[in-house]
């Protein structure tokens, strides 16, 4: 499938947060137009940083849980993408992008990444300059 990444945490969510930021709403609301357009199922994937979880979220599990949900929620019931092409899934930090414990490592692996599900290569890859075109927005 096609794979967008919103990466960055502070970007979209507040630090230790599930709440969207305005710039998620904005990003969310142009990548929803161009989801809208297919019937593919989409995976949204929320992933965590290694460092421990801060109350109130016991752990990595929920927080990246909680954004994966939001930013699925947001696309559903903001966005009109059917729900039943909608499932989150929570990643915690088990699978990085970014080894180490810079800054940047750290923004690159707190992340959400939304995929459109296919085995149609070409579909897909139709997507891209829409999508492409969403996020400079």
């Amino acid at each position: 499938g096609l794979q967008v990444g919103l990466v960055g945490a502070e970007t979209f969510f507040a630090d230790n947060s599930t709440d969207l930021s305005a710039k998620a709403d904005a990003v969310l609301d142009s990548i929803g137009d161009v989801l809208i357009t297919v019937d593919n199922q989409v995976s949204v994937e929320g992933h965590a940083d290694h460092r421990q979880s801060a109350d109130p979220f016991p752990t990595n599990w929920e927080l990246s849980g909680g954004r994966a949900t939001k930013v699925a929620r947001f696309l559903v019931e903001h966005e009109g993408v059917g729900g039943p092409r909608v499932k989150a899934t929570a990643f915690s930090d088990t699978r990085p992008i970014v080894k180490g414990d810079s800054p940047q490592a750290l923004a690159s692996n707190r992340r959400v990444d939304i995929v459109v599900e296919s085995t149609e290569e070409e579909q897909v890859r139709a997507l891209i300059p829409a999508l492409a075109a969403a996020a400079k927005d």
